[in-house]
């Protein structure tokens, strides 16, 4: 075994010299052919109607002062130059292959020499290859590899080869070791691994022998009319209808411009008019095959559609087209994204962004995907790169994810903001949208933001001075409505809160977070009957997350229907995340049904994993009160006060307990805490009206029993307070005017107050009817 791991071990360094000396081989046979080639290589210089450089390829001498590349290089230039090792001069398309992105182009006097063709037939696979080209505008450089196929196909095939070409390259010639020219490199395979295609040498010749005149030139726009500038207008406005209009028209101009059909394209696809769309885009694929943008804008109705299949192929056909095209990765991210695969999404939009660094809705889309996975950090850092290009350039127009619209340096702090307050960062969040609202300070979306980082912070003035900033400039911003409701409640402003949530819900009624706020609010203001018709309106307009069903079940116990609260906390148990409050609901059910003894655990348990929760304590000790535990009530009543001195139901607990141990001072003090801080909640003011009757202060107790019979005018136990305090100051009149209420509302307990006044020495009383 020693000796064949030996063996082994000689093999590999056997292997790595031998690689070794193929690397240093290959090396040295790229810098001659570079040395030979390298004049005859050229740096093709696309022009605009004003003499600046809009494009740049390469291209290959092929013939004395004929230059061959491909016809994606020049198309749509207004004037072409060639740069190279002799300097710069003027050059013209004269001709081209249809439908084979092969265009020859004349340079009269050009002194390089051409190279020699070497047809495909004579090739052999893995036979070493070199380009020769212009990546990326650095220069002239090359690269080596292997040819890995020929690819047949009508008229001349391809081939495809290992060697690596960058864009900028698209023109340029793949040469065997002797420098003979094997053909030029067209397209990148994004999808492969350093895997580019070239079209082969007989396909030069058939250029150079039997290649077409250049395509008359589209004659240009009438002097009163810039069509491809007006339509980039609308189309960055997502102006459809305009665009329609205005590409009908220029087709009709120019029936044979691909770019007008794609344009007319594109407005279809943003009307949602996915087949016209489809047929358009063809139209102009037909005029003209190698149009990347007709490729692309075909994939997007096709996605429109979910023809994803056929819409995958059109994106590789206009990225064989121009492989530094960045949008058939924005097309593949949304129709990814659509498809619920956003982590592809997202790996796309890298893809895009990479090659198109400088376009800020690219870095908008990617921000957004970063933001959907949950990648905050780099969330950020894409929108930050949206604020830098803004404030290069705070007009440049964009499009985001199927919509046009300025995003500038403000809409990428905005972003950003946001992404701090989803994160929980409300200090980052703040100094986003102060600095936003700097810039400027009618953005509603930027004071929306403020007001609900101030909100995290808890300084809520400055987050309800911001929402009412907001909605000054959109007083119809359901939205931004409910957050300030949100902060009146949090402030304990529950009337003003009321006011907003329900003028959020007039504008939509389908807001599914006004209407549980609106539920919440009502239940907290003891309007139990209300805030369960709530939370039934919200479980028809979304769904009731576990706290949503536990607070409607304890509406419904309020209530007395013990078998719907039942059923809806059978639903909140199998839920997730569970409610906090679902231990402590249950044992209210139970102590609904009598079943004291039983509830109590489920108290514990609640308090037991949530120590600190002050509604547990208060559930607790009403149950010990029922059990007639006094000591145990009042202790835990206090414990629940203490930790929320805002809780009214722990007040009314607790004055309650307090009553029954015949403590009425604490309990007048504990009851009139309750009473300020819930005045809605009748039963609180009942107990507080019975204590300071008990404490023989009758006036007070009819003064609190009145606000009571003022909402509820014949409840029995209230009216047979009123005539007792009435009797106890000897009131004989009145004190029979509200016994006749009582007698009228309910017959028998008023029997039964009669013979208990007696009892107590009130002889009055026997006057009372019976």
């Amino acid at each position: 075994m020693r000796r064949l791991h030996a063996r082994w071990q000689l093999a590999g360094a056997l292997l790595f010299a031998l690689a070794a000396a193929h690397a240093n081989d290959a090396a040295g046979d790229a810098q001659q052919v570079f040395a030979r080639v390298g004049p005859s290589v050229v740096t093709v210089l696309a022009l605009n109607a004003a003499g600046q450089v809009d494009g740049q390829g390469s291209g290959v001498v092929v013939a004395p002062g004929l230059v061959a590349t491909n016809c994606h290089v020049v198309r749509g230039a207004a004037s072409l130059r060639l740069s190279g090792a002799g300097g710069e001069r003027a050059a013209q398309w004269t001709r081209q292959l249809a439908g084979i992105d092969l265009c020859l182009l004349a340079a009269p006097g050009l002194a390089a020499t051409p190279v020699a063709l070497r047809p495909s037939d004579a090739l052999s696979i893995g036979e070493p290859v070199y380009a020769v080209g212009n990546p990326l505008g650095f220069g002239l450089a090359v690269s080596s590899g292997l040819l890995s196929s020929i690819q047949a196909g009508q008229p001349h095939g391809r081939l495809a080869v290992t060697a690596p070409v960058s864009p900028g390259s698209s023109g340029g010639g793949l040469f065997d070791g002797q420098g003979r020219l094997l053909g030029l490199t067209t397209a990148i395979l994004g999808t492969g691994q350093s895997l580019n295609l070239v079209l082969p040498a007989q396909a030069l010749a058939a250029l150079l022998a039997d290649g077409e005149p250049r395509p008359p030139a589209e004659p240009p726009p009438p002097a009163e009319r810039r069509w491809k500038a007006e339509a980039s207008d609308m189309y960055n406005r997502s102006a459809w209808e305009e665009l329609h209009q205005l590409a009908q028209l220029w087709v009709q101009a120019q029936p044979t411009s691909a770019t007008a059909l794609v344009y007319l394209a594109r407005a279809k696809n943003g009307q949602a008019r996915y087949a016209e769309a489809q047929a358009t885009a063809r139209r102009a694929l037909a005029l003209d095959a190698d149009f990347d943008h007709a490729w692309t804008v075909l994939a997007e109705a096709l996605i429109g559609e979910r023809r994803n299949a056929e819409a995958e192929e059109a994106l590789r056909e206009s990225a064989l087209r121009d492989a530094s095209n960045a949008n058939p990765h924005l097309q593949r991210a949304n129709m990814l994204a659509n498809a619920g695969q956003a982590d592809a999404a997202r790996s796309e939009m890298r893809t895009a962004v990479r090659k198109w660094p400088g376009n800020l809705a690219l870095w908008w889309r990617l921000g957004q995907l970063e933001e959907q996975l949950g990648s905050a950090d780099e969330a950020r850092r894409a929108y930050a790169a949206v604020e830098r290009l803004g404030a290069a350039d705070a007009k440049t127009l964009v499009a985001t994810m199927g919509r046009r619209a300025h995003l500038g340096q403000v809409e990428a702090l905005a972003a950003t903001g946001w992404v701090e307050v989803r994160a929980e960062r409300p200090v980052q969040a703040e100094a986003a949208f102060r600095k936003g609202l700097a810039l400027d300070e009618r953005h509603v979306g930027l004071w929306n933001g403020l007001g609900t980082a101030m909100r995290q912070l808890r300084r809520l003035a400055e987050a309800e001075d911001a929402y009412t900033r907001a909605l000054a400039l959109a007083p119809n911003d359901d939205g931004v409505l409910t957050n300030r409701a949100a902060v009146h409640a949090d402030a304990g402003r529950t009337d003003k809160a009321l006011a907003d949530v329900q003028a959020a819900l007039r504008i939509r009624p389908a807001n599914a977070q006004a209407q549980r706020l609106l539920a919440g609010q009502t239940f907290n203001t003891r309007d139990f009957r209300a805030a369960a018709a709530a939370y039934a309106r919200l479980a028809e307009i979304a769904t009731p997350n576990a706290d949503d069903l536990v607070t409607w079940a304890e509406s419904l116990l309020k209530l007395n229907d013990v078998p719907a609260a039942q059923a809806l906390l059978r639903r909140a148990e199998t839920m997730s995340p569970p409610s906090p409050r679902l231990d402590d609901a249950v044992g209210k059910l139970l102590a609904a049904q009598n079943k004291l003894a039983e509830a109590l655990p489920y108290f514990e348990r609640a308090l037991a994993a949530h120590p600190t929760q002050a509604q547990a304590w208060s559930t607790k000790g009403y149950a010990l009160f029922r059990l007639d535990r006094l000591p145990e009530a009042i202790q835990a009543l206090e414990t629940a006060v203490r930790l929320d001195p805002q809780l009214a139901n722990g007040w009314i607990n607790l004055g309650q307990a307090q009553m029954r141990a015949r403590n009425l001072g604490r309990a007048i003090e504990a009851l009139e805490k309750a009473v300020v801080l819930a005045p809605e909640a009748m039963d609180g003011r009942f107990y507080l009206a019975q204590s300071y009757l008990q404490a023989r202060m009758p006036a007070k107790a009819r003064e609190h029993a009145q606000a009571v019979v003022a909402r509820q005018p014949a409840l029995p136990p209230v009216l047979a307070l009123i005539a007792i305090s009435y009797l106890a100051e000897n009131n004989i009149a009145e004190a029979g005017n509200w016994h006749r209420r009582l007698h009228a509302a309910a017959p028998e307990i008023a029997g039964k107050v009669r013979q208990q006044a007696i009892g107590a020495g009130l002889a009055a009383a026997q006057q009372w009817p019976e």
